[in-house]
């Protein structure tokens, strides 16, 4: 290495500068070029290509080719030193490419601290380096997931992108959907007035930002940061952080289908007022609206087998804070239905074809199959109870 990375050992030093060597090996994950850093000492040069200027995401380079190399550098040494001395392997500058630190269980982190010295990674730690745009200063990066609540593949990765801290929502919603334009990749016709952001947490819907909403001031950004983009049939209803959005579907017992997925936006948190808003989106009078919050995770889908008679319809609270409802956030699923809608009775037969065309539905929903509860359920026996001393009436029931 050149003289200037050599540690410079004093025997009063010698237990904390020892010598970090790391290794580069180049692999190809889902055609992106991936430089994973582990202690073998493989290392890709990269000929040809060249990184965006424009501070976009970096190409892909033309050519690639792996030889040996040995990297060593002083522990005292930081990301910043790492990096540029990475720039003449992987051929681009140290700007255009990121580190991630990968964890036990595959988990990449962005190494976005150019100050933070090496002493702080164990000697086992192992890096990837990807080509792309290096974080600045107040920067964050955000995985982007496109939601479509009525589809059966209701969430879609889009991709990831970069927010700055101080940036509105309505500017970071003006520049995803510029960057879905420029990418021929993503073929969607997105209007930034029909668009909404909310949080992802794993697979849920969660609250819904603002336009005039503002990061890291009023949204916190935080490391592996994912959120929805979610289309909207019209203008967006949620106008203020006090409301609350909730999916809303329509059980009929009378053919034992759902309608498709809706939503209301309530102002209030009593069960009238949610009544009142589903109402008003349908063809039931507010009075007859009987309501039951989902069971199961987001997107909540249920067997029609079981919604009539599983779910706790119209319990008995006065806020739908209250358990059973326990909506506290966006992004709840209610089921409601017509009290006066009289329920289908199914033959043997019925109900069997029901189940089947159920499990399989349901099934797409999950890694793996999804069955109605009522696959499980045992038929009830009368249980008979005896007196201790009655052994009359034993002798006569046997």
């Amino acid at each position: 290495p050149p003289s200037c990375l050599r540690p410079q050992v004093r025997p009063c030093l010698a237990h904390a500068v020892s010598v970090w060597a790391c290794d580069v090996r180049v692999e190809s994950v889902e055609g992106e070029p991936v430089w994973c850093v582990s202690v073998s000492v493989r290392v890709c040069c990269v000929t040809g290509g060249s990184a965006g200027a424009s501070g976009g995401e970096s190409r892909s380079p033309d050519k690639c080719s792996q030889k040996v190399v040995s990297i060593r550098i002083d522990r005292r040494k930081t990301l910043s030193d790492l990096k540029k001395l990475l720039e003449q392997h992987v051929g681009v500058a140290s700007t255009q490419f990121k580190v991630y630190r990968v964890y036990t269980q595959s988990q990449e982190y962005e190494m976005t601290r150019l100050g933070d010295s090496l002493q702080t990674l164990p000697s086992d730690t192992k890096l990837v380096v990807k080509l792309g745009r290096a974080l600045k200063q107040g920067e964050f990066r955000i995985k982007i997931f496109l939601l479509d609540i009525r589809s059966v593949d209701y969430s879609k990765h889009l991709l990831d992108t970069i927010v700055a801290k101080g940036m509105t929502v309505q500017q970071f919603k003006e520049q995803i959907v510029s960057e879905i334009e420029e990418d021929p990749s993503l073929d969607y016709h997105l209007s930034v007035d029909k668009l909404r952001l909310r949080k992802k947490t794993w697979r849920s819907a969660g609250t819904i930002y603002l336009d005039s909403q503002v990061f890291e001031k009023d949204i916190h950004v935080f490391a592996n940061f994912e959120m929805y983009l979610e289309p909207l049939k019209g203008g967006e209803k949620m106008l203020a952080a006090t409301s609350i959005q909730v999916y809303v579907r329509r059980w009929r017992p009378s053919t034992h289908t759902v309608d498709l997925t809706d939503e209301v936006v309530v102002t209030e948190s009593t069960p009238d007022h949610l009544r009142k808003k589903i109402s008003e989106i349908s063809d039931v009078p507010q009075e007859r609206v009987d309501i039951a919050k989902a069971y199961g995770s987001f997107p909540c889908e249920m067997s029609v087998l079981d919604i009539n008679e599983d779910l706790e319809w119209n319990p008995s609270v006065t806020n739908i804070n209250s358990i059973p409802f326990s909506i506290y956030d966006d992004g709840c699923v209610v089921y409601y239905r017509d009290a006066e809608e009289k329920a289908e009775v199914l033959s043997a037969e019925r109900k069997n074809e029901l189940q089947k065309q159920e499990n399989t539905r349901l099934s797409k929903y999950n890694s793996t199959p999804t069955y109605s509860s009522s696959s499980y359920r045992v038929k009830e026996r009368a249980l008979k109870i005896y007196v201790a001393d009655d052994e009359a009436v034993k002798e006569a029931e046997s």
